[in-house]
């Protein structure tokens, strides 16, 4: 008897799920009776942060009292 051929099996058509990525919520502002300060979030800037809150970079240095632009992760900066 000959041999059945065999075929290779077709592709499946189901496109792979994409794995979420975990969201973090975005950062509020938080209101002290002194100011509103902001908690810097990952990869965030001070120009970043200065136009999320219509302000300059500088007005933030002045506020903070910084001489860098150097932010750190977690790092509270007042706003107003």
């Amino acid at each position: 008897y000959p041999s059945t051929p065999t075929y290779p099996s077709k592709p499946s058509t189901t496109p792979a799920r994409p794995i979420p990525t975990p969201v973090t919520p975005a950062a509020k502002p938080q209101s002290t009776a002194v100011g509103q300060y902001y908690t810097v979030q990952p990869k965030e800037t001070l120009w970043g942060i200065s136009q999320k809150f219509k302000t300059t970079v500088d007005a933030l240095k002045k506020l903070n009292g910084m001489t860098t632009n150097d932010l750190k992760i977690g790092q509270q900066l007042r706003i107003k």
